[in-house]
């Protein structure tokens, strides 16, 4: 996968051949990949949450191609930002992952009742 990397206000630019980029930034460099992300959380402890949020009207069920996906879209962002940090795969979803033999790759869950305050 190539790259295209850019320093905020500099002018040095790498080619890039990517056709639907994608922008994460991380301080003052931007990194543009091809895989969408829903959500990035750069975390102080050196960790990055990597989200996926998901509507369901049950519990959401990772199959083997979703966890494929999923896994791919990790392994891309990794490549294109050259990061050190720790990815945490983050599911964000109405009901929850359902558990079964692909939903381990998930380390992190956020449920809608995570989102509001209670009574």
């Amino acid at each position: 996968m190539t790259v295209k990397k850019e320093r905020w206000g500099s002018k040095s630019r790498q080619k890039s051949k990517i056709s639907t980029p994608i922008v994460c930034c991380f301080g003052n460099i931007m990194y543009i990949c091809t895989k969408q992300i829903d959500l990035l959380i750069d975390r102080r402890d050196h960790a990055i949450n990597v989200c996926e949020a998901k509507f369901s009207d049950g519990e959401f069920v990772i199959d083997k191609d979703y966890s494929l996906r999923l896994r791919n879209k990790i392994a891309a962002f990794k490549a294109a930002t050259k990061t050190r940090k720790s990815l945490v795969p983050t599911m964000i979803t109405t009901f929850g992952v359902k558990r079964n033999q692909y939903s381990g790759k998930v380390q992190q869950e956020v449920v809608l009742d995570d989102l509001f305050v209670g009574k």
